[in-house]
């Protein structure tokens, strides 16, 4: 995106609310492939039941993400974040570093 946006997307929520009809038609992944800067997130673990690693999971399961895609989105979140660009450094480092 020219302007630097970042879409937040979050796959159980989005299937409970229907906003996809079911999570092999969401577009999280094509997104990402297509150079999208998207993010996976939650909306509220307590009312799905699914927390953001359960949500990894899924992307990784039943989209078909690999590995270095899933550090791409993480990525993504870290150069979106409101912080000093010294705290964004710092984080991919440690993503970057850390990531298996």
């Amino acid at each position: 995106m020219k302007r630097g946006a970042t879409f937040e997307m979050c796959l159980t929520s989005n299937v409970m609310t229907h906003s996809v009809d079911g999570i092999a038609g969401h577009p999280f992944a094509k997104f990402l492939r297509d150079g999208v800067k998207v993010t996976l997130n939650t909306d509220d673990p307590g009312v799905q039941g699914s927390t953001l690693t359960q949500d990894f999971e899924r992307a990784e399961k039943e989209l078909g993400l690999g590995k270095a895609e899933l550090k791409r989105a993480v990525l993504n979140a870290v150069d979106a974040v409101f912080a000093p660009d010294s705290t964004r450094a710092a984080l991919r480092a440690r993503i970057v570093e850390g990531w298996r």
